[in-house]
């Protein structure tokens, strides 16, 4: 189709009048240039996909669960919105940490269950070691006996290993950053509470809880 087209040769740009179909440039030179460029353009975009696989080979599993636990905890602090310590009671803790009842290190298996994470003071959790005992006492005071026994014993009988792979976990980090969209800054009840952590459990997908109702 003839008619007068601007040069695709970037270094060119001049109106030349097209000749035959496929004709893109001015010149056989302006070809030549236009070919390089997008051999080259081609070649970094290779290179990105490249680099972004060699990251992603990088990145271990280690540090994937990592970042995994950062956006569990940030649901566990939303679901409590407005909620005390669970330890000490601290009706308006300066910095609220996500606190497990069966720490990482002993329990890594339920590291991720949100049944086991409640709103915790910093100082209870950093400098009292999460303060177990007051942690126990206001959990069964809060949720009642059954669900404490629960989460004192039956879930760590529930999942006593938890091996994902860094798939599953990457997965995971991309439901539970759904999940937390799904949240609103307000004051829940017991039971709104507990009915959000199952459903986050199960929705997130590494846990499919079958605590008491």
């Amino acid at each position: 189709m003839k008619g007068w087209r601007k040069c695709k040769f970037k270094g060119c740009g001049k109106q030349f009048e097209k000749l035959r179909p496929l004709q893109s440039t001015c010149s056989v030179q302006c070809a030549l240039n236009h070919s390089k460029d997008l051999k080259a353009a081609k070649e970094k975009k290779d290179w990105r996909k490249k680099k972004a696989e060699l990251k992603e080979q990088i990145i271990s599993l280690s540090a994937y669960k990592k970042l995994l636990q950062l956006v569990i905890n940030k649901i566990a602090r939303e679901i409590d919105f407005c909620q005390p310590c669970i330890s000490c009671g601290n009706p308006k803790p300066k910095k609220k940490n996500a606190g497990h009842y069966h720490s990482v290190g002993a329990n890594p298996s339920v590291r991720f269950n949100l049944m086991n994470i409640y709103l915790q003071c910093e100082h209870c959790n950093s400098y009292l070691s999460g303060n177990l005992i007051n942690y126990s006492k206001n959990l069964q005071e809060t949720f009642g006996v059954d669900l404490f026994e629960y989460i004192n014993f039956g879930i760590i009988a529930e999942y006593p290993v938890l091996k994902p792979s860094k798939e599953e976990v990457k997965e995971a980090i991309k439901r539970a950053k759904e999940f937390n969209k799904t949240l609103t800054n307000e004051r829940l009840s017991k039971d709104d509470r507990i009915a959000l952590r199952k459903a986050a459990n199960k929705f997130i997908g590494l846990y499919q809880q079958k605590s008491p109702e």
